[in-house]
């Protein structure tokens, strides 16, 4: 089963209302009632069983709303605490935490990574000799992508003591490979493995296991309730994921166990986008990135969230899109720069959309992760962004 790639799929989804500038002016709550009538009309069209929705500026929750079940069949309703899985949006993350160790200078974007792992030298493939933090994160180092489920059967064969351990060893293995092609329109080419060899790398240089890192710099200072994996794994109180079986068209819950997790996805990978957490806590986060982008210093300097993002932007070039570090940005023919990302497993999907100059961030998941979600949250994502043109 394919473990979705959203960003392939996403990053040309570029809709008609990102042609005008929006309008500061009009930077407002849209009503409870208007919100939830759009979000219960999009689950309805497009058969997502609960969407959890935030709009909101740096400083400033506008609306947000939970709707629909926690799982199909049931009266269980969303709470607004609930965690969703947020997919790839979770490189982000993974940028942010590698933007503190550089803002204290533990690493530099230029790192290379066989200067963190010398060990690794005389076994690595000759490509990536000068392959830096930077390139991982950017997907530009060329390795191995992993973003298919039946590549996790080869992480399953790595048996380290900790996920720390099983991780180094998956980077010298890795590092042995032959080196994919960059795609030549796109510039890069999307790997999941380059998250986990930049994860690794902070990993020694900190002495830290990666999810206390994050924790560390990212999750505690934020007050935030995080989950590794899919919510319901741990609590089945939490939302379920849904997906439609292979030549099938009706959506079924997905049964949280560890077994059927693993046929999706391995705690090495957690670096590329493997956290479950609530549409409050996730804002939280956005809302730094927006105020940074905008001038003002927080847990991040502003000039490193501006490295996250537009490290590789073109200014120059509109409509075609970047992919920096956790954030693909273009700039509209109306003058908007745009950042987003997208994030699924084929049982959830989160999109996330950023729109620098008017202050302005629209956040939307859901707990299924099919096409039809796909389509549906991004055509609600466009409805949101046309009532504030």
């Amino acid at each position: 089963m394919k473990k979705v790639a959203v960003l392939t799929m996403i990053l040309g989804y570029t809709m008609i209302v990102y042609g005008q500038r929006l309008s500061p002016e009009k930077i407002k709550p849209m009503s409870h009632d208007t919100l939830i009538k759009y979000m219960q009309q999009t689950m309805h069209d497009f058969a997502i069983p609960g969407i959890a929705v935030s709009i909101f500026t740096g400083d400033k929750i506008l609306n947000e709303q939970v709707s629909g079940l926690r799982k199909l069949n049931t009266n269980d309703s969303i709470k607004i605490s609930d965690r969703f899985y947020l997919g790839s949006c979770g490189k982000a993350m993974t940028g942010f935490v590698a933007g503190r160790l550089v803002e204290k200078g533990l690493i530099k974007w230029d790192t290379k990574v066989l200067d963190v792992f010398p060990e690794f030298k005389d076994s690595s493939n000759l490509t990536y000799l000068n392959i830096t933090l930077n390139d991982v994160l950017s997907h530009r180092a060329r390795v191995k992508s992993f973003n298919y489920s039946f590549e996790c059967d080869t992480l399953r064969s790595f048996h380290g003591i900790n996920t720390k351990t099983r991780r180094y060893d998956f980077i010298k293995w890795l590092l042995k490979q032959s080196p994919v092609e960059i795609d030549s329109v796109k510039k890069y080419t999307y790997s999941d493995a380059g998250y986990a060899v930049a994860a690794s790398m902070m990993e020694k240089i900190t002495g830290k296991a990666w999810n206390d890192l994050i924790a560390d710099e990212l999750f505690n200072p934020l007050n935030m309730t995080v989950t590794i994996g899919w919510p319901a794994l741990y609590d089945k109180n939490q939302p379920w994921g849904h997906k439609v079986l292979d030549g099938d068209s009706i959506l079924i819950p997905q049964i949280p166990n560890i077994k059927d997790y693993q046929d999706y996805d391995d705690e090495i990978l957690a670096p590329a986008g493997d956290y479950a957490m609530s549409i409050i806590d996730y804002t939280k986060f956005l809302q730094l990135n927006l105020i940074g982008l905008n001038g003002k210093d927080s847990i991040l300097k502003t000039t490193t969230f501006n490295y996250l993002h537009y490290c590789n932007f073109d200014y120059q070039v509109p409509l075609f899109t970047y992919y920096s570090i956790g954030w693909a940005a273009f700039k509209t023919k109306g003058g908007l720069t745009v950042s987003k990302h997208d994030g699924s497993d084929e049982t959830f999907y989160c999109c996330t959309t950023l729109f620098k100059e008017v202050n302005l961030g629209v956040t939307i998941t859901a707990n299924s992760g099919d096409k039809n979600a796909m389509i549906g949250l991004h055509t609600l994502k466009d409805r949101i962004v046309k009532y504030y043109r």
